[in-house]
């Protein structure tokens, strides 16, 4: 699914105070932080900025599709209300091995990773909160 909708869904579902939802954006968050994707630093003023570029990851997870970044300006991002570092923090996820490329696509399809679908299965979130 496109990243612009990604966002836009995550967005909305953060909107709706879903504490199952919000679980999994603050699971994905502190992997993203430990991993470097996201800065720790500043989380007053950033905090927002990352947990919606989490909840499109986890948007993309429920709905069991990839993430498809068919548009790299930053520009765009501005446009449409979302943050222009969105496209820093997809590189990173990238380079981190979190959001994994197809070998030969061209199209910017992304995969999540086996991490990523581990962390936020159902399953992870139960045996979360059982402890």
């Amino acid at each position: 699914m496109n990243l612009l909708k990604l966002l836009q869904l995550g967005q909305e579902r953060l909107n709706t105070d879903d504490p199952v939802f919000t679980a999994k954006v603050e699971t994905l968050l502190s992997v993203l932080r430990s991993a470097g994707v996201v800065p720790y630093k500043r989380l007053s003023l950033n905090n927002h900025v990352h947990a919606m570029f989490a909840a499109a990851i986890v948007v993309a997870h429920e709905k069991q599709t990839s993430v498809d970044v068919t548009i790299r300006h930053q520009a765009t991002y501005h446009v449409f209300g979302f943050s222009t570092r969105i496209v820093h923090y997809i590189d990173a996820a990238i380079k981190q091995e979190l959001l994994i490329q197809q070998p030969n696509a061209t199209d910017g399809r992304l995969q999540l990773s086996v991490i990523l679908d581990t962390y936020l299965s159902d399953d992870a979130q139960d045996t979360g909160s059982a402890a």
